[in-house]
Order: structure tokens, then C-alpha cells, then sequence
């Protein structure tokens, strides 16, 4: 089964349910062990890596980052290694975009979830089960939050009174690293909160509709999710075709 689009997405992916048992355990285990800012999996930045072909020559295409201009600007592509000169240069495929055909995948991926979720429904134990757990893990954070913000507090005060330039250096150094904490810590908890109140919502009853947020908060199983779900990429510079598993 393959998904066609030129620029316009279309909102019309697929009537048939593909995606089985061992999708939905993936999509719980994302929803369960959500991280904050995770590297992509598999050894791998971008999400697409190994599963994104050119069409023209076959070979497979490679996410790539680069500055340019004076503002240095960030450009992250997919490129088909032989069209790159140290290769030859001998294919036409140029680089892809790759914020675009990623955020089109993760939307891609997010209805095909939703659309089985909502025909199949969840286990009635699996979502107490999550449910209990996420309550743990918000509990927890919280905690930790709690001790991170004392902390800071008692480092502030021995600043204020600290003679030793040494000292105040190293209490400064700890300080920034104990903010950069915290602030994980209060986006990871807000995300909690999120699936929390969308787990009892589930619990009384209510349809279920993953965000992409929430199953891309972990980048290393949101590749996972995609890869389950996605056999191969077929790029060419007129269309991409999406071949479903």
C-alpha cells in the first residue's frame, strides 16, 4: 500500500487497519517511558534514517546538517549520497527538506494510530496500569523538583556569603547545571500531567487521541513507532510515495 503527495498533504491516508498488536504495545510503551529532548534512536539524529530511499538511483538518503550565510543559519536535509560530488555526482535526486517529510510522517503515523486506537480501543487493565504508573512517575518528579529548588536556594545563600572566588566559581557552575535540571525536570511534568488527565479520560470511557507530541516526546521510540508502522520512503524530485507495512 503506498501513500502518494506532491506539496499539498493529503488528509485522506488509509481505510484499512495495519497496524498490529506489537504497534500498540509500542505506542503505550512511548506513552509510559515519555523523555524529554531524547536523541534519535538507532545511532541516529534524524527519524528517517535507513528506511528513506532515492528513487532514481536506489541508494539510500542520509539526513545531513549544515550552516550558511552569515547568520549561520541551521539546514537540515535528506540527501541521496550520489548526488553528492564526492560520490560522483551521477543522481539528480536533490536534498529533501527534512523538517517536511518528517513533520509529514509524524502526521502520517499520529492518524493511522488514532484511527486503529479509536476502532480497537484499549485494554481496560493496560490503561489502569499505565495510569498507576504515570501517577508514580508525576509523583516522583515532583519530589525531585521539590529537592532541586531547596537546593538552589541553599546554594544562592552560601553565594551571597562565599569569600573564595574558587568557591563561588564552582557554586555558580552548579547552580546553572541545577536550573538546566529543574527545567527538564518541569517540562518532563508537564507532559505527566498530560497523560494523565488523557489516561482517565480513556478510563471514563471517552475515545483516545494521541498527539504527535506525545508520541514523539521520545525520540528514540517515536523512530521506533515509524519504523513499525513504515516499510520504506521512495523519494524522486516530482513526488514521494510511502510504502505501509
Amino acid at each position: 500500500m503506498k501513500q502518494l503527495f506532491d506539496e499539498v498533504v493529503s488528509e485522506d491516508v488509509v481505510e484499512e487497519a495495519i497496524i498490529d498488536k506489537a504497534t500498540f504495545d509500542r505506542v503505550q510503551e512511548v506513552l509510559s517511558t515519555r523523555r524529554i529532548g531524547a536523541k534519535g534512536g538507532t545511532n541516529s539524529n534524524y527519524l528517517l534514517t535507513g528506511i528513506i530511499k532515492c528513487d532514481i538511483c536506489g541508494s539510500s538518503m542520509s539526513g545531513n546538517s549544515q550552516s550558511s550565510g552569515r547568520a549561520k543559519t541551521i539546514h537540515i536535509t535528506y540527501q541521496c549520497r550520489n548526488h553528492l560530488k564526492k560520490h560522483g555526482g551521477i543522481c539528480s535526486t536533490k536534498h529533501l527538506n527534512a523538517n517536511y517529510i518528517e513533520s509529514y510522517v509524524k502526521s502520517l503515523v499520529a492518524k493511522l494510530v488514532n484511527d486503529q486506537l479509536n476502532k480497537s480501543g484499549l485494554n481496560h487493565e493496560l490503561v489502569n496500569g499505565l495510569l498507576v504508573q504515570e501517577q508514580k512517575r508525576l509523583s516522583r518528579q515532583r519530589r525531585e523538583l521539590t529537592t532541586l529548588n531547596e537546593r538552589i536556594e541553599k546554594m544562592t545563600i552560601a553565594l551571597h556569603d562565599c569569600i573564595s572566588e574558587s568557591v563561588k566559581k564552582a557554586t555558580i557552575k552548579a547552580i546553572e547545571s541545577t536550573t538546566i535540571s529543574i527545567e527538564k525536570i518541569e517540562n518532563s511534568i508537564v507532559f505527566k500531567k498530560s497523560s494523565v488527565e488523557q489516561l482517565k479520560t480513556i478510563q471514563g470511557g471517552c475515545s483516545i487521541k494521541f498527539t504527535i507530541e506525545q508520541l514523539f516526546a521520545s525520540r528514540e521510540l517515536g523512530r521506533r513507532l515509524i519504523f513499525s508502522i513504515i516499510d520504506e520512503i521512495i523519494v524522486s524530485n516530482s513526488d514521494i510515495s510511502i510504502t505501509l507495512k
